[in-house]
């Protein structure tokens, strides 16, 4: 999930010891998250890696690795930290593989008026 408005980019535990388990989680606790109404964001740490999201790569990002027991229902949220100077390149590909997504959708639905 994209989040213009945060400021660190996290992952869940579960997704981080699924995708990329070859990776050190570094301790750090010197930083206190919070989410935008307020609540602490437990974090086990954070890894410095690359993101990739289709063909566009972002080079040493760090992403903090929030608790399992975090309330957050995002499988992973990405930040300003990330998209900086990319904004628009993410966007037009959200917006391609929505228009994309939306002309499957409408011609499943012009299959089935056909049956």
């Amino acid at each position: 999930m994209l989040d213009t408005g945060s400021m660190v980019t996290t992952m869940p535990e579960s997704m981080f010891q699924s995708m990329v388990p070859e990776l050190v989680l570094q301790e750090e606790k010197m930083v206190k998250l919070k989410a935008a109404n307020g609540l602490r964001i437990r974090y086990k740490g954070v890894i410095t890696t690359d993101v990739k999201i289709d063909h566009l790569e972002f080079k040493d990002k760090v992403i903090f690795i929030t608790s399992s027991d975090a309330p957050n229902p995002d499988p992973c949220l990405l930040d300003m930290n990330v998209t900086k100077g990319h904004l628009k390149e993410i966007l037009d590909y959200c917006d391609i593989n929505q228009n994309d997504r939306k002309h499957k959708s409408k011609k499943r639905k012009d299959q089935k008026q056909l049956l």
